[in-house]
């Protein structure tokens, strides 16, 4: 795994390039398909405000990014890196549970079970009376009609 820090308009000291690093390689800890992380702290040139921005490339999955905004160098850090770990966690939450969760059928019940045809007497449930018990005829090609009263 590769920790990459590129810094622009300005300079890192020794002390917080190492903190950078080691926190990032926590991260692999999270997540053991990390690959790299490339950091960018940019400093702002009219302003004392500073911004961070961090790249995570993971195996079989495309970059997550974040990105964070603040005064100081070291807590906008850590905010990025917590929105970071956030977004690991997420996609490894899903990743593992994907074949947990029972499928709609298990919940609902399996509608193609066979459970008791030979009971076809209540079929006429939730008809009207006269419509269950008015017979209907149909004439050769025609649509049915309910018996005339001659």
């Amino acid at each position: 795994m590769q920790t990459k820090i590129a810094v622009r308009h300005g300079q890192l000291n020794d002390a917080t390039r190492d903190f950078i690093t080691g926190k990032c390689d926590k991260l692999v800890h999270l997540f053991e398909r990390v690959t790299e992380i490339l950091v960018t702290v940019e400093f702002e040139h009219a302003g004392d405000r500073v911004r961070v921005e961090m790249l995570v490339d993971a195996e079989h999955k495309h970059d997550f990014t974040a990105h964070c905004e603040g005064t100081e160098v070291t807590p906008t850090f850590e905010s990025c890196l917590h929105k970071m770990e956030r977004q690991l966690r997420r996609y490894k939450k899903r990743i593992q549970e994907h074949h947990g969760d029972p499928s709609a059928r298990q919940v609902a019940g399996n509608p193609f079970d066979e459970e008791d045809d030979e009971g076809d007497e209540d079929d006429d449930v939730g008809l009207p009376p006269a419509a269950s018990e008015a017979e209907l005829s149909a004439p050769p090609g025609g649509v049915a009609q309910p018996p005339s009263e001659s």
